[in-house]
């Protein structure tokens, strides 16, 4: 396929990080699920901003792909093939090193192939979940939180050096929410969350 214009990686990252609520998101990552929420409110934020294009649209669950980008040709979606694949991946603060290393490989790989395999752009957002519930554990995290957007950055780091084909929009995680106290009933929970993105551009 003809890679076309309007396909902005590096924008949906940022827009995303300011279109996510500082509160919500805070409350959200405290509980369950909070990978396909991440992917649903992606989902939200591209059907927003590609409202104005005129010839792209967004579909969920493509095939074996978390979200595809279709141009759209009198109204209907070509759905035989992608204009670009999203992949998104969510590693825990609770996480041990070797489970970080497998959930972010396993995105470089999906991202990969994607690209290679549907002839498309295709980018991956990683995201790095810190959080503990200090009413529950007695001992703090083994980790900070700086500690552990480090870990994550160096595991991205060091998993790219097998794809030359990828790119990152920065080395470092980015901060999409930082370390919060917030309350959950009558106790509270402390959350905070780093996000990067890579892409390869495909045929």
């Amino acid at each position: 396929m003809t890679q076309r214009t309007g396909i902005n990686p590096h924008r949906w990252f940022y827009s995303f990080r300011d279109f996510l609520e500082p509160r919500r998101l805070a409350t959200v990552l405290a509980g369950s699920a909070a990978e396909q929420w991440l992917n649903a409110e992606f989902f939200r934020y591209l059907a927003g901003d590609l409202s104005g294009s005129g010839d792209l649209t967004v579909y969920p669950e493509w095939g074996k792909r978390d979200l595809a980008l279709m141009e759209v040709v009198d109204g209907r979606p070509i759905t035989s093939e992608a204009a670009a694949i999203i992949e998104a991946k969510v590693v825990y603060s609770s996480y041990e090193p070797g489970k970080i290393d497998t959930y972010v490989k396993t995105l470089l790989k999906q991202v990969s192939s994607a690209a290679r395999n549907e002839g498309c752009p295709a980018f991956g957002l990683l995201f790095a979940v810190y959080g503990y519930w200090p009413g529950v554990r007695r001992r703090p995290p083994r980790r900070t939180m700086q500690e552990f957007r480090r870990l994550v950055g160096s595991t991205l780091d060091g998993a790219m050096r097998r794809y030359p084909r990828l790119k990152r929009g920065k080395y470092a995680m980015e901060t999409f929410l930082p370390e919060r106290r917030i309350c959950v009933g009558a106790t509270h929970a402390v959350v905070g969350v780093a996000a990067q993105y890579v892409f390869d551009r495909g045929r």
